[in-house]
């Protein structure tokens, strides 16, 4: 319950203070991400890799680069 309370009350304040900054385009300040909630955006994979696998997927990029 508290940390829904304090979501919405950071949500207020920027909302009044993009408000009071008196920008003509100024973009419109975003809701603070929920923690209970689905976060937004892309998602690259599932799970890390180890670090070992992941060097070598580097590597083999830079040489497909070259």
């Amino acid at each position: 319950m508290r940390d829904q309370i304090l979501a919405g009350i950071f949500d207020l304040l920027a909302h009044a203070n993009w408000q009071r900054a008196g920008k003509r385009h100024a973009p419109r300040p975003k809701p603070l991400q929920r923690p209970w909630e689905k976060r937004r955006g892309r998602q690259i994979g599932s799970k890390p890799i180890p670090i070992r696998q992941f060097n070598d997927w580097w590597e083999s990029k830079r040489k497909e680069r070259r």
